[in-house]
């Protein structure tokens, strides 16, 4: 199910002000006096409340989250829930957009208004617990979101899920984000960057994590590459970007946690560096390799597979032959890296993408589909997944 959720909770929608984002709500001020439902405010430390990917937990009942894909998982009980979020948004009249599942069946998503408000998501459902899952479709330099809280059903608890069997985290630029992907053209010169077009749920990451039943973390961050940005900026890369929990603060924690569980980790770079010029060789394979090594810090126990290909071409620009260059330096990279740290890593590369495009000339969810195909294939022979 798609578009903007508009059904009111109780048959309204409360905007409660321009508040600080780490103010807590206060439960007399969200539910309706006039309701004859009786409702209860559950905060965010709620220990039944699972959340996925880097939030930023400095105030437990106000914790902020930016990547894309991140989100909570939960079971609730009763027909009724409505959802309080804060909006922190980087671009004038650019909002963030989240994915919402109830009973893992797709809802109308959600767009996040600059104000503490609480969203209507459901009122008619069955007197039983349902699972609620809710993601961030967009990326961080469109804005960052708190979770303020859940609206539900008095005299019931929260029930947590179980973790799932494996764990994936996706390391990348725009093409993991899913930038564009909800558009679908021939010609995509006219057909530039929109937050509602934008969801890394339709992205090959979250379809791969998907397919293996995974929960997965995404870190990506459109325009980035191994050295550089997309207009040329050494100083904008994923190897500074990597290690921060809300990417786009300059105060931003760092993110210390240790998955020891992790199965795979996805990165797929390198785009980027190939936009404005061929990157320097040796630059690129010393830069790929720190962050292998940050990565291999997080991750002691996962496969590392460095990906790419989508948007690389032999034949454009014509003469370059950026495509072969990228290959070859991936597999410098994962050469140098066996010598110094250890064999579990690989590659595999992308098949080039063709029409429809997303926005910007990025992968539509057809090809996402499609990346996402080849992907699976490739880990199904990496490893036994009984």
């Amino acid at each position: 199910m798609r578009g903007l959720i508009v059904v009111f909770w109780l048959g309204l929608i409360c905007t409660l002000g321009c508040t600080a984002e780490n103010r807590p709500l206060k439960e007399e001020k969200v539910i309706p006096q006039t309701t004859t439902k009786s409702i209860t405010l559950v905060y965010p430390d709620d220990p039944n409340i699972q959340f996925l990917g880097r939030w930023d937990k400095k105030h437990p009942l106000t914790p902020t989250a930016a990547y894309s894909a991140t989100g909570f998982r939960t079971y609730f009980f009763g027909d009724t829930l409505a959802l309080a979020f804060f909006n922190k948004g980087y671009q004038k009249n650019k909002f963030n957009y989240l994915a919402i599942y109830i009973d893992d069946v797709e809802y109308p998503y959600l767009k996040i208004t600059n104000s503490d408000s609480v969203y209507a998501i459901a009122g008619n459902l069955s007197d039983a617990y349902h699972k609620l899952e809710v993601r961030k479709r967009t990326e961080s330099n469109v804005g960052k979101v708190t979770f303020k809280g859940m609206l539900v059903r008095a005299d019931t608890t929260l029930q947590k899920p179980n973790p799932k069997k494996y764990f994936f985290e996706f390391v990348g630029n725009s093409i993991t984000c899913g930038y564009g992907s909800e558009i679908s053209v021939d010609d995509p010169k006219k057909f530039h960057f929109k937050p509602e077009n934008e969801n890394v749920m339709r992205s090959f990451a979250s379809l791969t994590a998907k397919h293996f039943d995974a929960d997965y973390h995404v870190v990506a961050y459109s325009g980035l590459g191994i050295t550089r940005d997309y207009a040329g900026n050494r100083k904008n890369n994923m190897l500074k970007m990597y290690p921060k929990i809300l990417p786009d603060d300059f105060s931003s924690r760092k993110d210390d946690s240790v998955y020891t569980n992790t199965d795979i980790v996805v990165v797929n770079l390198g785009t980027n560096d190939f936009i404005s010029s061929t990157p320097n060789s040796s630059k690129f394979i010393n830069d790929y390799l720190k962050l292998l090594f940050h990565i291999r810090e997080k991750h002691p126990k996962s496969i590392i597979v460095c990906t790419g290909g989508t948007m690389i071409s032999n034949t454009y620009p014509a003469g370059r032959h950026y495509r072969s260059m990228f290959k070859d330096l991936i597999l410098e990279v994962e050469k140098e890296f066996v010598r110094q740290a250890d064999p579990y890593i690989t590659h595999f590369f992308f098949e080039p993408h063709s029409a429809p495009y997303g926005e910007d000339w990025h992968p539509s969810k057809l090809t996402h589909q499609k990346m996402a195909n080849e992907l699976i294939e490739f880990l199904k022979e990496l490893r036994d997944w009984h």
